[in-house]
């Protein structure tokens, strides 16, 4: 028995209640033993809590292996597109079918981005944990009055349909996809009403190159259509930080130019949550970011053929 919150029980035991919950953990000598109790006893094996996916995209469970690109950006427009054919009935079925399969290995709990609200539904529909954070996307500036309040009566709708039962948060979805006025705005808002807060943030080299550079192939699509590239920053989170978005509530996906964490470390005083790509952390590194006015350092290590 492996509680992670404090060294591995040998012999260990774990008692479920009628809501199946833990209530108790221990040396099996020591933990309860109800009459009315079913017995169940393993061997060879590590008992421990369920795992937490902090960043998973279940409504599009659907196009595994059928979407491909030689680079990132091609990727990303090739997911937009295929998305574009599928209806929210396939949403939602996409997301039932990944969420019952998080379970399977492991999972018990996962926060979740989309445009669809499927995910949302599928943890209500199962009984299933997590946060669900919806996407605004655009990067027109023009167009943040129009795509704030479509995605604001969308939070809305979804919190009165889910109840208590699903976190709902909001998301701007990335640098290369949601202008400066609508990342301040969903901000801004999400704040103002204690709503959850993510976004992806350096998830790659081109990302880097549009917001250090305005070059690469996310600044030739925004010129491309006419749209005024942002402001050049020292690095992505410099970006979301002169924007205001850094903070203990902002949930920041992917992150895989880890090196750019350290700019965070010497401008910021914020305890941003950083959700990493494992492959990055095959090996172990560490990685400093400011929080509450002092430096702290954090070691991870995986194993590097560890499957997520």
């Amino acid at each position: 028995m492996w509680p992670v919150s404090s060294s591995p029980i040998a012999q260990g035991a774990v008692l479920i209640d009628a809501s199946g919950r833990v209530a108790e953990v221990g040396p099996a000598a020591g933990v309860s033993q109800p009459d009315d109790c079913e017995e169940v006893r393993v061997t060879n094996r590590v008992v421990l809590p369920g795992f937490v996916n902090a960043h998973t995209h279940l409504e599009l469970t659907d196009l595994r292996g059928r979407v491909s690109a030689s680079d990132f950006p091609a990727w990303i427009r090739r997911v937009r597109q295929a998305k574009e054919a599928i209806d929210d009935t396939g949403f939602l079925r996409a997301a039932l079918v990944g969420l019952e399969e998080t379970w399977r290995f492991g999972t018990t709990a996962v926060a979740d981005t989309g445009t669809s609200g499927a995910t949302a539904r599928a943890l209500v529909r199962l009984g299933g944990r997590g946060v669900y954070y919806h996407e605004a996307i655009s990067p027109q500036p023009a167009q943040c009055d129009e795509v704030f309040g479509q995605v604001a009566r969308e939070v809305d709708a979804l919190q009165r349909e889910v109840g208590d039962a699903v976190a709902i948060g909001l998301s701007p979805h990335a640098p290369y996809t949601v202008s400066a006025e609508l990342y301040a705005r969903v901000g801004d808002y999400a704040r103002s009403e204690q709503i959850p807060l993510a976004a992806h943030v350096a998830e790659s080299r081109a990302e880097v190159d549009f917001l250090m550079a305005a070059s690469g192939p996310f600044a030739l699509a925004w010129r491309e259509r006419g749209i005024e590239l942002p402001e050049t920053a020292r690095s992505p989170v410099a970006y979301l930080e002169r924007l205001g978005l850094l903070g203990p509530d902002l949930l920041s996906w992917r992150t895989v130019r880890w090196r750019l964490l350290f700019v965070l470390a010497l401008t910021s005083a914020t305890a941003t949550a950083l959700h990493h790509w494992p492959s990055c952390l095959a090996r172990g590194f560490p990685a400093d970011w400011g929080q509450t006015q002092r430096r702290v350092s954090i070691r991870w290590t995986f194993w590097p053929r560890q499957k997520w």
